[in-house]
């Protein structure tokens, strides 16, 4: 990126998407995308990404930052985020804090409640076994595994 590591501070990779690399920023919410080369990409109306200027694309960012009272340079960290909390509470604004446990969840796995009958599950377990032999065949991948090498794993002695 052409912004250097004090004004990158405040940036949240938010992933890839046909070779666009998107950021988004913490403090203004807005979104800076770029290419491996480095040029810079809007969303556009029609659904797809189209390059932009980066210079009128940061003079966007600077100015909603500016509006806000802050600058590239403001860290969007734990600090930052209290701060807004408090000021919110002040004001009498209530907000509400779901705080995911990372270790706890996992994109691999699947929680099934006691209610669901057993062929169900079965039924499910084996569609989802089927679906990622198909995804490690594309892949290259011969051994089943996904995510982080992690199995889909089943437990049947919780249901019923």
């Amino acid at each position: 990126m052409r912004l250097g590591s004090k004004r990158c501070a405040s940036f949240m990779f938010m992933g890839r998407i046909n070779g666009i690399n998107l950021y988004k920023h913490g403090i203004a919410r807005m979104y800076l995308n770029f290419d491996d080369a480095g040029e810079c990409y809007i969303f556009g109306e029609n659904g797809r990404y189209e390059r932009a200027g980066f210079a009128a694309e940061l003079s966007k960012l600077e100015s909603a930052l500016h509006e806000l009272g802050e600058t590239m340079e403001s860290v969007y960290d734990d600090s930052y985020i209290s701060k807004i909390r408090e000021a919110l509470q002040r004001a009498g604004i209530a907000f509400q804090l779901i705080e995911i446990q990372p270790d706890h969840l996992s994109i691999c796995s699947l929680l099934v409640p006691r209610t669901v009958p057993k062929a169900l599950t079965q039924e499910f377990f084996e569609a989802a076994d089927s679906r990622k032999r198909s995804e490690s065949a594309l892949l290259g991948e011969s051994d089943g595994r996904n995510c982080s090498g992690s199995t889909w794993a089943r437990s049947n002695s919780t249901m019923d």
